[in-house]
């Protein structure tokens, strides 16, 4: 098969402290109340229905283009029988395989899902526009919602844990509840589960449980989570040095730091082996770093003055990465869960440096969330704006989000391409989901799996 065939704070009040403290004061949120109203007695489960159903309704209609279509690409190679890097088109770990692998798997049990993709011939002028990330291959509906499936459970799954994690930190389930909400109704969060399809929700998944198993002294099971966040993605590698601090100062009375950071060590080997051991057999390990090496690639690629700014923020993500390590071997016994969250928050801030994407995000919004709700409510400042900014990038890089649905609706491709040259030109996001609904249907399509 041819790839083409597819594939909490002591400062004094402010306007933050007062909003979170108003909604905190709500009756009913610790369940007190069991004669009140539903949303008040299970106001955790309404939330998870809300976040469920916003993810519902975008996630078969609005798709990224260019992500969408590797997934596709992806389940294409896996049933044909190649192995994830056989065949050019799966470019990170294999964590995301493996699922991609298991849905495909899933996908030959569902009426309609014979197909998952087309090629339009009069799209192709799409690939030439400046923006490198679109195709002229559109998924199919079908196809488009059932990928998502995975990310939006997963990220029921870490609004389920900041929940849980906030409310063992604060004892508040108030707190807990609005922590999650923080989540649940990230406009990144959203976008990347119900729209882009993108898998960074996994390492914030495995990160949080890293965390909890490493604040449980549960070391060996830490060190596995550990390993497997990094690998789905390699920005929860840059809290390395704060979590070796953490042990450190938590046993530095008790004897215990060898066995506690070679019991970690120990765990991460053997999820390190566990998860790329086909690629070992298969010889294709180098491929699984490619994620890594390609953007040192295209650093390369650049002219004198990007290049060096591009290193440059990298020794600043490098360089907090050390800090927050540093920071945290100097922080009191007494004070190590604080400092823990604290110092994960900043490594993972300045690891952004080193790859600026929306994305990316994802994994450092459960730490911010719950140093919010811990101990600086203020930083609900940062939490908005890199919600807003976030999700006005996320819009303007995939300016023809609804061009599977255009398709399947039978809007001209000619008339997409032109709509979508012309974001391109004035590069303007925000007004993009109005877009794509007129003209008569395509006249030629090869129909792909």
């Amino acid at each position: 098969m041819s790839q083409a065939q597819m594939r909490v704070s002591h400062s004094s009040p402010t306007h933050i402290n007062l909003l979170i403290r108003r909604l905190t004061d709500m009756e009913g949120f610790d369940g007190s109340h069991a004669s009140g109203r539903f949303w008040e007695r299970h106001p955790f489960l309404v939330l998870v229905v809300i976040a469920l159903a916003v993810r519902l309704i975008i996630m078969p209609f609005i798709t990224h283009d260019y992500e969408l279509y590797h997934w596709a690409l992806v389940a294409s190679n896996i049933e044909s029988g190649s192995g994830l890097y056989d065949l050019r088109g799966y470019f990170y770990t294999p964590g995301w395989g493996y699922i991609i692998g298991v849905m495909s798997a899933v996908f030959d049990f569902i009426p309609g899902l014979d197909v998952y993709g087309d090629r339009i011939t009069e799209l192709l002028p799409i690939e030439d526009l400046r923006f490198e990330d679109h195709v002229a291959t559109t998924t199919t509906v079908a196809f488009s919602f059932m990928i998502k499936i995975p990310t939006v459970l997963c990220d029921m799954v870490v609004g389920w844990l900041i929940y849980r994690l906030v409310r063992e930190l604060t004892g508040d389930q108030r707190k807990s509840v609005i922590a999650s909400a923080l989540w649940f109704l990230c406009p990144i969060a959203i976008f990347m589960a119900g729209v882009q399809a993108q898998f960074d929700s996994f390492s914030a998944l495995l990160l949080l449980l890293t965390i909890m198993l490493v604040r449980r002294d549960r070391c060996f099971l830490a060190g596995m989570m550990f390993a497997a966040a990094f690998l789905m993605k390699f920005f929860p590698a840059f809290i390395f040095f704060v979590l070796i601090a953490y042990l450190v100062v938590r046993h530095r009375e008790d004897g215990k730091i060898l066995k506690s950071i070679l019991s970690s060590a120990i765990g991460a080997v053997f999820a390190i082996v566990l998860l790329c051991l086909p690629s070992i057999l298969e010889g294709d390990l180098l491929d699984t770093l490619f994620f890594v090496t390609s953007r040192a690639d295209t650093i390369s690629d650049y002219n004198a003055l990007m290049e060096f700014g591009s290193w440059a923020m990298i020794a600043v993500a490098v360089s907090g990465m050390f800090l927050a390590g540093y920071r945290m071997w100097r922080t009191p016994s007494e004070d190590a869960d604080e400092g823990l969250f604290e110092n994960v928050l900043l490594a993972l801030t300045c690891s952004m440096f080193a790859s600026i994407m929306p994305q990316y995000l994802l994994v450092l919004m459960p730490f911010l969330i719950v140093v919010i709700m811990r101990s600086d409510p203020k930083m609900a400042w940062a939490w908005a704006v890199l919600s807003f900014a976030g999700i006005m990038t996320s819009v303007v890089n995939g300016n023809i989000m609804l061009l599977d649905t255009a398709t399947f609706l039978g809007v001209d491709p000619a008339w997409v391409c032109s709509v979508a040259v012309c974001l391109e030109s004035i590069f303007i996001g925000p007004f993009t989901l109005c877009l794509l609904y007129t003209s008569p249907s395509p006249r030629d399509k090869r129909q792909s799996r």
